[in-house]
């Protein structure tokens, strides 16, 4: 079973954590169940996924005492780890991360589509391994709320306290040791434990006697002012006057005249007015849809087998998938994580039926349309990725 935010946060749950820690305050969760975590990851999973991945550049990077190692080559020419270099500098105390694990990993990778729906932001999750008596980076804070998972070994968490109020990229998250504050706390953790951070709250983690493996679950949240830029997105798309030439005083340093003030202040007035937050809303859910990444699975089997689907076949949606049904312009479009299909107006009823049902019987899909159609229209799903007719284990 694909771990939700309930199971994550238990024994406390969703609402206490929202009323009482999401982003206010950290929240620490001993849980003294070592296996709590053993279906997402253990080290085996990471030596094996070290040695045969392939790497993107700075997919796996090298930490030691606060800096990144950049001097050290960690690939091979084929894109694969070099593992001397690697585990050479793992020897000398050095952290291995690695970013986007969930790219890599399927049960990461569960847990962060299905944490993207519940929470309704990105959520991506990157690896730390750290030897003992070691440290990867200085006390610093983050851009994003994040989730430490303990999974092997321990690690100690120095607490400080919020050093900025929900900072937002590209700002640098640079601290000055003068006024990080006082250590508010100091906790270790240990498999199965769970630490909440919001983001701007200044930490620095060590380990003492024993190595450390963690996961560290990121979440990128979506603000207000990114719900603004898609209504101004959508504005211009409209407006030509959104889309006309700034004065070159504007963009060279030159002076600010009282007509470019007003002209600023007029188009901010012919936003406010011409803004529609539904559609807003649908820009943004499609960009959270495009962020977050399929689950592996329960595709390539359906697609080769998807010439036995027939009207009394009962298909379903792939794990992780959340889609949505757009209209626009005589066409209807389902939009879903990897992909979308569009079709003509007139398959509404079915595509929003398809979208919005998880499991169904082929039959079963409304619509003025024949068994071969229905047929027709699951099998091109299946091949697209939503649909798949594989059992639900677990």
């Amino acid at each position: 079973m694909d771990m939700d935010l309930k199971t994550l946060l238990g024994p406390i749950g969703p609402g206490t954590f929202h009323e009482q820690h999401w982003g206010r305050r950290p929240l620490l969760l001993s849980r003294g169940t070592p296996g709590f975590y053993e279906h997402l990851l253990s080290l085996d999973d990471v030596e094996r996924l070290l040695g045969t991945h392939r790497f993107r550049d700075a997919d796996v990077r090298l930490v030691r005492n606060g800096k990144i190692l950049r001097d050290k080559r960690t690939r091979l020419g084929d894109d694969s780890l070099d593992l001397v270099t690697v585990y050479g500098e793992l020897s000398r105390g050095a952290t291995i991360l690695v970013m986007d694990a969930h790219r890599h990993l399927r049960p990461l990778a569960a847990l962060c589509s299905r944490l993207a729906h519940e929470l309704g932001h990105v959520v991506a999750a990157n690896l730390y391994l750290t030897p003992s008596q070691a440290y990867g980076f200085e006390p610093h804070y983050d851009h994003h709320d994040v989730f430490i998972l303990q999974i092997h070994g321990s690690k100690t968490w120095r607490l400080y306290p919020e050093y900025v109020r929900h900072p937002k990229p590209p700002e640098q998250p640079h601290v000055d040791p003068a006024r990080i504050g006082e250590l508010e706390r100091e906790v270790e953790l240990l498999p199965g434990d769970l630490l909440y951070l919001p983001r701007g709250f200044v930490h620095q983690a060590v380990t003492s006697d024993r190595p450390s493996l963690h996961v560290t679950v990121g979440v990128h949240v979506l603000t207000w002012s990114d719900l603004i830029a898609q209504a101004l997105t959508a504005v211009t798309s409209r407006d030509p006057a959104f889309r006309d030439a700034v004065p070159r005083a504007l963009s060279t340093g030159g002076p600010v005249t009282a007509e470019h003030e007003r002209t600023l202040r007029s188009l901010i007035e012919r936003l406010a007015e011409a803004v529609d937050a539904g559609e807003a809303a649908a820009r943004l859910t499609g960009r959270l849809i495009d962020a977050t990444h399929p689950v592996p699975g329960e595709q390539l089997s359906a697609i080769l087998l998807r010439d036995e689907i027939c009207s009394t076949s009962i298909v379903r949606h792939r794990r992780g998938m959340t889609p949505v049904v757009d209209r626009a312009e005589g066409s209807v479009t389902v939009h879903f994580q990897g992909n979308r299909l569009r079709g003509p107006e007139q398959l509404e009823p079915p595509l929003r039926f398809i979208a919005a049902t998880q499991e169904f019987e082929v039959a079963s899909i409304p619509g003025d349309l024949s068994d071969d159609d229905r047929v027709a229209l699951v099998r091109r799903f299946i091949a697209d990725g939503l649909l798949t007719n594989a059992p639900l284990d677990g």
